[in-house]
Formats: structure tokens, C-alpha cells, sequence
């Protein structure tokens, strides 16, 4: 009888009638899951599913293919790519380069850069395949519950849309969905066996290694396996809680053994746990928790805040009112949908609660939330059933969509179109030209300090000064710089470590915000430095690049 539940729950799920499931379709008859007379039908079933993945990537192209050119999106992913080419290169994350993220984040790029090669195109190619990926698995999820292919194909291009607009570049955030959104589909669509815990938990152990703040979604949903309804005995209830825990920690602990195996382990255990925790206490506050409630509608340093705010209005009142009406009709609901609603609420309350909880505003930690708001939305329109009201709910998520769509990729493919019309480059950046003069003019590769433009370090082949300085403003956080090189370092004596190693090349903007934010007298130390050592080189699109005399 498991397996017959099993089979049934596996049917549904992929669009298959009861009926075919009790007439030999996924059956256990001897040796053979599936009879010879089921294999047209099964072709029928893989061919529809590949035809509704290569939809998902082309949406996914559609969406992503203009930030593929431009060196830098966002400066954090620049710092992910560095990180990724030094494991390449064999060092040992946090000890030569310092980034504040699970390892698993910097072993994606390792991966990236390794299989497609070393360019900007590259990287991003692959976060748009691990977009697709998410974003079928977030039709998979959503097709369980609603049994809808429209809905849930709207539910896996909303994901896509909303995942462009709030981190156009390759996340953190964008990394965990994959794991997240597949623990889900193992929720709807398997019993709690201690094997499913097992597999949760490791899908939470590491969604939580690409992503340190979703340990506190690890804690609801192993509470969820292990105490909703029906309760089970002692025993089993036990055996679920143990096969979740040892799944999640053995995650974690594999990303602990190169680190183990150098006799570094304290590195590993303060990078992994002991520096995110400290970043969390320290940013967070009500006026950042408000700022997320804001810039969840609205982002005014994006580039794309109109088909923005109307995305993420159609993705947080869509999912909203699928909450809503979950509640509203709850006890008409079979309990098999009531169970995969509450999987999917849990994981909502579970996410946001983590991301409230990692402090910033930024506006691609709304991305953790994306999946199980897009799914909602599917819910809130499929349990329509008023005709008039469907349609009305249909057509307005639709016009919302496709007039975001229309404000965002015509705008960005015709400035593509423009670049190659005019026989120019498609890749951009102000980085490229900065790559191009350090090789005419530093042809020995002597060392470099970018306090913008990170991604140069990499374009170059080289690597930053000292570990902090992968990314700028890591230096010149006070709290920041004594939890990495001690207690007796400050970012004074960070900068003056950096310009004792004598850099023959400085290249910064002209206001350098973070140093006038969080330590207004390294402006003071660098100016001095560079009005004693150094002249103005070059200028290259307001970039200053200063060489040593």
C-alpha cells in the first residue's frame, strides 16, 4: 500500500489519471516498474517534460541574456568569481581570499569557470541554466498542488522574471533555490519516510551552505516533517528528526574537510558560522527590516525599478492571496492539498523569517522568497472557481507580466542590437578597459589594488593585495577587520598593510562611498598615500588610475 501511495502521488505529479496508475502504469508488477504497453505513454510524459524545461530556458534567455555581457552587475558576484578562480588555482577559501559566504557559493563558480570557461558569458550562462533548473522545479511544485500546466508554467515565469529583476547577476540567493525548491517537491510528493527526511535534509544542508541565513528555515521545516499531523509514535517521530539532522550535518561536514584535511578547521568554523552571525547581529535592525518591506515593492538603485515594482507587486500580492485564500477554504480542502499548502507556507514563514533575520536591505535577499510567493500566486488562481473571477485573476497577472516583460527586454536588446549595428563590442564595462590598459602598461603583472572595479583583479589574472581586500568595503568595517586578521586590526591599519606591499597600480573612483560610510579617516590615509607615491595616470570613464612614481 506505501507503494501504491507513492505511485499515485508520482502520477499526479506528472499528469497521469488514476485511472493509468491502477491500470499498470508505475506499478511494481515482478521485476518491472513499467509494462512494455506504457512506454508510448511514458515518451509522451519525458517529451512533454522536456518540451516545457527548453520553454523555461528560453524564458530564462530571454530574461537573463543581456546581463550577460556587462563585466559587473554587482560587486559581490565579482568577488564569488575571484574566489571560484582561487579554487581553481588551489587555495583554500578564506585564507589567501576572504568572502563572506558558504563555500559551496565559490565552488559553484569553481565549477562555472571550469566547465565553460574563463569569461563573464560564461558565469552567467550557468546561474541562467541554475535558474531554469529552479524554475522547473518550481513548476514541478506548483503542478502537484494545483494540477494545472498554465498556472504552474505561469508560477516557473513569474520565478524567472522576478529572479532577473531582483539579482540580474549570479547570487547567493539565486544558488539556493535549487536545493530549496527541490526539498519542496520532495514534501508534496513523497511520505515521510526517515529516507525523505534524509534527502530533505540534505537539500537544507545545502541550500544552507550557499546561503548561511537559511539554517533558521533548516529549523521550521524539520519541525514541520516531525510534528505536523498525523503524529506518529515515539519512535518514528524520532527516527524522522534523526535522518533529517544527519542529512543537513553531513552536508556541512563535507564542506569541512579540505579544511580538516590542512589541520585548518578553526578557519572553516569561523568563516561558515562564527563571521555570518556576527554580520547579522551587527546589521540588523527595525529600520532594515522596513527597508526589505520596501525594497520589496520598490528598489531606488536598480535600473529596473518599474518592471520591478510591478513584478514583485504581481509576486507578493499573487502569493499573498493564494495564502489567503489556502486559509479561507482550509477545512474544503482534501487533506493530501491542505498538507502540500502548509510544505509550502511553512517554507514562506520559514524564509522570510531568515531573511528578516540576516539584516541589510538588499534587495536580491528577496529572491529566498520568490519560489514559494510564485507558487501561491498559481494556487490563488487555479482555486478560482468562478469563471468570471478566473478570468479576471488570469488576465490581470497576464497584462502585469507582459507589460514588465515589454518594459525590460526591448529596452535592453536594443541596446544590444545598437552595439553590433555600430560594429562595438557586445560586452560593456568600464572593467574591460581598465583590463586592457593594466596588460598594455603592466605587462610584468605587478601588484594592484582596486578599491572599485573588483572584477578587473580577474580579467588580469591576478589576485587582490591582502584577503580582505577582494572586496572593498570588507576593509573598512571596523568590526569586520578584528573578526578576520584579530582583535588588534583595524581598517587603518588594514590600508596601511596594503600600501606597504607598494602597489605599482591604484585604481578608484572618485568617492569611494563605503570608505566615507564606515571609516572616513581611511580617505585621509589614501589621499596622503597617493598625493606622496603616486600620479594620476589615466582616467577611464570616471575610473581614476593612479601609478606608482
Amino acid at each position: 500500500m506505501v507503494w501504491e501511495g507513492v505511485e499515485i502521488r508520482l502520477a499526479n505529479s506528472f499528469g497521469v489519471s488514476l485511472g493509468q496508475v491502477k491500470g499498470g502504469f508505475l506499478t511494481m508488477s515482478g521485476k518491472r516498474l513499467i509494462e512494455p504497453s506504457t512506454w508510448n505513454r511514458l515518451r509522451l510524459v519525458l517529451t512533454r517534460e522536456i518540451a516545457i524545461v527548453a520553454v523555461i530556458f528560453v524564458w530564462a534567455c530571454l530574461w537573463r541574456l543581456p546581463f550577460f555581457f556587462p563585466a559587473a552587475v554587482d560587486w559581490d558576484e565579482s568577488g564569488f568569481i575571484i574566489m571560484g578562480q582561487g579554487i581553481l588555482d588551489g587555495l583554500l577559501p578564506y585564507d589567501a581570499l576572504w568572502e563572506m559566504k558558504p563555500p559551496l557559493v565559490y565552488a559553484f563558480f569553481a565549477a562555472a569557470i571550469g566547465i565553460f570557461g574563463k569569461s563573464i558569458v560564461a558565469v552567467r550562462f550557468a546561474g541562467c541554466l541554475w535558474i531554469t533548473i529552479a524554475a522547473y522545479l518550481t513548476y514541478r511544485s506548483a503542478y502537484v498542488i494545483t494540477l494545472e500546466t498554465k498556472v504552474s508554467l505561469a508560477a516557473a515565469a513569474l520565478l524567472v522574471a522576478a529572479t532577473s529583476v531582483l539579482a540580474p547577476s549570479v547570487m547567493a540567493e539565486c544558488l539556493a533555490l535549487v536545493p530549496l525548491v527541490g526539498a519542496l517537491l520532495l514534501l508534496l510528493t513523497a511520505d515521510r519516510t526517515p529516507l525523505m527526511c534524509l534527502l530533505v535534509g540534505i537539500l537544507l544542508g545545502t541550500a544552507a551552505m550557499f546561503r548561511t541565513n537559511l539554517a533558521y528555515l533548516a529549523v521550521f521545516v524539520g519541525l514541520f516533517i516531525v510534528i505536523y499531523p498525523p503524529i506518529s509514535s515515539i519512535p518514528r517521530l524520532f527516527a524522522r528528526a534523526a535522518a533529517y539532522v544527519v542529512g543537513g550535518i553531513a552536508v556541512v561536514i563535507t564542506t569541512a574537510l579540505p579544511y580538516f584535511v590542512q589541520g585548518r578547521l578553526g578557519l572553516w568554523l569561523d568563516n561558515v558560522f562564527m563571521f555570518p552571525l556576527l554580520y547579522s547581529q551587527t546589521r540588523r535592525s527595525i529600520g532594515n527590516a522596513f527597508g526589505l518591506v520596501q525594497a520589496a515593492f520598490w528598489d531606488p538603485f536598480s535600473n529596473l525599478q518599474v518592471p520591478q515594482s510591478l513584478l514583485c507587486s504581481l509576486l507578493w500580492v499573487g502569493g499573498s492571496l493564494g495564502v489567503f485564500f489556502y486559509f479561507y477554504r482550509r477545512q474544503e480542502l482534501p487533506s493530501t492539498v491542505r498538507y502540500q499548502l502548509a510544505a509550502v507556507l511553512v517554507l514562506l514563514i520559514g524564509s522570510t523569517f531568515s531573511v528578516f533575520m540576516t539584516g541589510p536591505a538588499y534587495t536580491h535577499y528577496l529572491v529566498q522568497l520568490a519560489p514559494w510567493f510564485a507558487i501561491f500566486s498559481a494556487w490563488a488562481l487555479s482555486s478560482q472557481t468562478n469563471k468570471t473571477t478566473r478570468f479576471i485573476f488570469d488576465a490581470v497577472a497576464g497584462v502585469v507580466l507582459l507589460i514588465a516583460t515589454l518594459l525590460v527586454l526591448p529596452n535592453e536588446y536594443s541596446n544590444l542590437q545598437e552595439r553590433l549595428l555600430n560594429h562595438k563590442s557586445v560586452y560593456t564595462g568600464r572593467e574591460y578597459a581598465i583590463a586592457n590598459y593594466l596588460q598594455q602598461e603592466n605587462p610584468e603583472n605587478r601588484p594592484v589594488f582596486l578599491l572599485s572595479d573588483i572584477i578587473v583583479y580577474w580579467l588580469i589574472g591576478q589576485y587582490p593585495p591582502t584577503r580582505l581586500a577582494n572586496h572593498p568595503s570588507n576593509f573598512a568595517k571596523a568590526y569586520m577587520v578584528a573578526a578576520v586578521e584579530g582583535t588588534n586590526a583595524t581598517p587603518a591599519s588594514e590600508m596601511a598593510r596594503i600600501l606597504s606591499r607598494r602597489p605599482s597600480f591604484i585604481i578608484k573612483t572618485k568617492k569611494l562611498w563605503y570608505l566615507r560610510k564606515y571609516s572616513p579617516e581611511l580617505v585621509g590615509l589614501l589621499d596622503k598615500a597617493l598625493e606622496e607615491d603616486y600620479f594620476l595616470a589615466e582616467v577611464i570613464e570616471g575610473a581614476q588610475i593612479y601609478r606608482l612614481k
